[in-house]
């Protein structure tokens, strides 16, 4: 006869040590449930509702410098992302121990907080631990399906794993700038000198100070004048587009100035671009963009930035289209001998225009003494107005430090520089362009619903043909279309650059296409925009002896 043994009870020991594993699986189930949730929420409501997974992996892979955290960026990420998935999470996995801390974490508030939790305790302890695992599961079910949905996750996957669905809407439409033709145009007339200014979040909306345009939060620290009245001034009495809008791939800093100088989007970098040091080196190697047509056209050029240049890439992709780069690095040993002289991510702007007008006029006195002189181009880059909003105090001594004023002081900022340039010597050979680089990413700003547009205006342009009332109100924009107008301003004839098309000669693509039409089709997979990504050893030899 066989004689079953009866199945060995397990020790204390063994079921505590089970308990431990059910309560750390618990945990972790539930931290990735709650993470990602709350992220996803975090990014949409700092940086626009927009936002995709491709621009976050953008960031992920051009990291930001030391130099340029924004530490309250950091400290609020921590509060609003970190510790409540944390919480939550250590509150289903040991109910009992989360209910201590919290008491203890609360202090005065401990008869409250104690009480609140008992009653948390003793729900999530008359439940079983397959309860919990439901719930948890469910939880993480929810969250993983918000954020899929809100970062576009699928699209992202289906365009870029595996055997991509390759589209040709670059081989239709992206026209490659002719070097060679745009130099021999240039030769008709001596080349005017170009000053860029790209600031930071500036909207046109911002002209319009009508308070139903904004928030109760933003009336409530509103300025008591209009917004930005200067720029308004500027934009009104020069030429100004109405309908410059937003697309995809342009909605933040290094893809506003990628969309504005090559006249495509920053839409993702290529898997086959290779993830190591020469990519952020050779950044859009072989694209051809404005400072590749100016550098031919024997310009010299510059980007004055506050911030550090190692921020998304950026000095990688100016230098891989001749433009030396005075940032952070270059700048902050001078800057330092002036009191109050950082804002959140670096050089504050009224500082940095300060070394802005002393190049010029530098460049002033070398024209004087040399008829040869090559032409400029120099681009300036602000920061104040990047959210939260920085306020120089020293500069705007009557605003208080909100958003609304960083936008008030920073059109003081600009708008005296302009002043100032207009005056100099220099303004009668030079081309001013004004642009916002992106809309604002301050979520608590704006009314749901406002039809928003981007800031700009052209100052001394000498087009090639001349800009009636029904173009500058009717023909709708985007960054692309705006590397033609540069080049035309010049007085270099520009009907098509990349995806841009000259507003003055006809329909620009988002008016073929449509703005739902134009954002899909930027967003497909391209065998000619991987291609821009590569390596060209022609232009890294004339560079590289342009520098010796």
């Amino acid at each position: 006869m066989i004689r079953f043994q009866p199945r060995r009870q397990p020790s204390e020991k063994t079921k505590k040590q089970y308990i431990y594993i059910y309560d750390v699986g618990i945990f972790l189930v539930a931290f990735c449930a709650f993470f990602p949730f709350f992220a996803t929420l975090w990014i949409r409501r700092v940086f626009g509702r927009s936002v995709e997974i491709t621009q976050i992996l953008f960031h992920l892979r051009f990291p930001v410098g030391a130099e340029a955290v924004d530490t309250a960026l950091v400290w609020h990420f921590i509060g609003v992302v970190l510790l409540p998935a944390l919480v939550l999470s250590l509150m289903l996995a040991a109910p009992k121990a989360t209910a201590r801390l919290m008491a203890w974490i609360w202090g005065i508030a401990r008869s409250v907080g104690e009480a609140a939790w008992r009653f948390v305790l003793e729900f999530v302890r008359g439940h079983s631990v397959l309860s919990r695992y439901v719930l948890v599961a469910l939880l993480l079910m929810y969250g993983g399906h918000y954020t899929i949905k809100k970062l576009k996750i699928p699209e992202f996957i289906a365009q870029n794993v595996g055997e991509k669905p390759y589209e040709n809407f670059y081989e239709q439409y992206y026209q490659k700038p002719s070097l060679e033709s745009i130099a021999l145009q240039a030769q008709a007339h001596k080349p005017r000198n170009l000053l860029i200014i790209y600031m930071e979040s500036m909207e046109a909306t911002f002209r319009n100070s009508d308070p139903g345009r904004y928030t109760n939060k933003a009336r409530m620290v509103f300025p008591a004048d209009s917004l930005i009245p200067n720029l308004d001034r500027l934009a009104t009495q020069n030429l100004s587009f109405s309908n410059l809008v937003a697309t995809r791939g342009a909605g933040w800093t290094i893809a506003g100035l990628i969309s504005y100088n090559c006249a495509f989007p920053q839409t993702w970098l290529p898997f086959n671009a290779g993830f190591n040091d020469s990519v952020a080196r050779y950044f859009l190697h072989s694209a051809t963009c404005l400072g590749d047509v100016l550098d031919t056209l024997g310009y010299e050029q510059v980007i004055f930035r506050g911030a550090d240049g190692e921020y998304a890439g950026s000095r990688g992709f100016f230098a891989s289209h001749a433009i030396t780069m005075r940032d952070l690095k270059a700048l902050e040993s001078w800057a330092q001998e002036h009191d109050g002289w950082r804002n959140d991510w670096g050089v504050k702007d009224s500082l940095l225009f300060t070394k802005v007008r002393e190049s010029l006029q530098e460049r002033y006195e070398q024209s004087r003494e040399n008829s040869d002189n090559k032409p400029f181009a120099f681009y300036v880059l602000t920061a104040d107005t990047h959210a939260p909003g920085f306020v120089d105090k020293q500069y705007c001594q009557d605003l208080e430090t909100n958003y609304a004023n960083s936008l008030h002081c920073s059109d003081r900022i600009v708008g005296d520089f302009v002043e100032w340039f207009l005056q100099s010597p220099l303004a009668k050979d030079t081309t001013l362009v004004l642009l916002g680089d992106h809309l604002t990413m301050e979520q608590d700003f704006i009314e749901s619903g406002v039809d928003r547009r981007i800031y700009n205006a052209f100052i001394n342009p000498t087009f090639t043909k001349p800009l009636s009332d029904e173009i500058l109100r009717g023909a709708t924009l985007t960054h692309f279309d705006v590397t033609t107008l540069i080049l035309d301003s010049l007085g270099i004839e520009t009907r098509s650059f990349g995806l841009g098309r000259n507003p003055l000669y006809g329909k620009t693509l988002v008016q073929e296409l449509g703005t739902s039409g134009l954002y899909d089709e930027l967003g497909k997979p391209s065998r000619m925009y991987e291609g821009f990504w590569k390596f060209d050893p022609d232009k890294a030899q004339k560079y590289n002896r342009a520098r010796q």
